[in-house]
């Protein structure tokens, strides 16, 4: 299945500076309500999302051009939520990444989230923000 923007909520900003912006974000972490025992915070560096990835020259100008920031904020597996990991014939997911993605601009953003859920081997609910607006992604990952 190709990963698909699924889901996007918005809302204007009247101020400049970004605060409400970051307010409305806030809120949306909050809302999610994942533990804290979860909470990584990590960022990912784009260089890396390049070597673990077999990407054209294109693909690659789409990362380093429309990627502000990467942070890889909650993993949820069995040792940080007390869930058991999934794994049947056809899906294994040890673990579910929640990853927040700052664009620069929204020009690729479909492609964007294709490489970032290609490239990265683990289920993610990928939040995509610019501006004031959210987006959500989610597919399947496949044993293969």
């Amino acid at each position: 299945m190709r990963p698909q923007l699924i889901v996007k909520q918005g809302k204007e900003s009247a101020s400049h500076d970004g605060s409400e912006a970051t307010a409305y974000y806030r809120q949306v972490w909050q809302a999610m309500k994942l533990p804290e025992s979860c909470l990584l915070n990590s960022r990912i560096y784009k260089k890396m999302l390049l070597e673990s990835a077999d990407l054209g020259s294109n693909d690659k100008k789409v990362v380093t051009e429309d990627i502000d920031t990467l942070i890889w904020r909650y993993t949820l597996k069995p040792e940080t939520i007390n869930i058991p990991r999934l794994q049947t014939e056809e899906l294994d997911y040890p673990e579910i990444a929640v990853i927040h993605v700052t664009l620069r601009n929204l020009n690729r953003t479909k492609r964007l989230v294709e490489i970032i859920q290609c490239a990265i081997p683990y289920p993610l609910v990928l939040i995509i923000s610019h501006g004031s607006s959210l987006w959500l992604s989610l597919a399947n990952k496949r044993q293969s």
